[in-house]
């Protein structure tokens, strides 16, 4: 992967010791674009499993490669198979695995979007794992783009009743580590 990504620009890793080494773990990315997800996987040490929209899983070929990624589908608008993606979450995080949960829910390029923590702050009030907040910054010189990954310090939710405070710091140490002034 890092030979595939080679002539796209430079690739930084900063904090990466701040990855659990053992144990399941949220992985909470700024998501800048797309590539992002790759470069998630080649920066952290550990397996990681994705969360991603349904959608993305419908396409006979996408289904096939974000499953072997680790995929986990969530569809927000059905709540029955919504609870399912939940179990599926919960279970690969109790096995020991990191889990990768965009708290934009989408990808916002060059500013943080808006906070769309309701899974963020069920998991932090159900599945007690540390938190690591990432952020993901982007510069282009000289026609060369260099990526930095910043892994902050992990944060272990101290109880269940303080999902919402939690999730909302957390959002702001993504902020900050993408170099990015908090909600716009």
């Amino acid at each position: 992967m890092r030979l595939l990504f080679a002539p796209f620009g430079g690739f930084r890793v900063v904090g990466a010791d701040n990855i659990p080494r053992q144990g399941g773990f949220l992985l909470l990315p700024k998501h800048q674009r797309w590539v992002d997800i790759p470069y998630l996987g080649l920066a952290c040490p550990r397996r990681l499993c994705y969360v991603a929209k349904v959608e993305l899983f419908q396409a006979p070929l996408s289904r096939h490669i974000f499953t072997f990624l680790g995929g986990i589908p969530l569809d927000r608008r059905r709540p029955i198979a919504t609870r399912h993606s939940l179990r599926a979450i919960r279970k690969t995080l109790q096995s020991g695995c990191g889990v990768v949960v965009f708290p934009e829910g989408t990808y916002v390029p060059g500013r943080m979007g808006d906070e769309r923590s309701s899974l963020l702050r069920y998991l932090i009030r159900h599945v007690p794992v540390p938190l690591v907040p990432v952020g993901i910054s982007y510069t282009v010189a000289v026609g060369r783009r260099t990526v930095i990954l910043r892994f902050g310090a992990p944060q272990l939710p101290v109880n269940s009743d303080c999902s919402m405070t939690l999730s909302a710091s957390i959002f702001d140490r993504i902020a900050s580590l993408s170099g990015l002034d908090g909600r716009c």
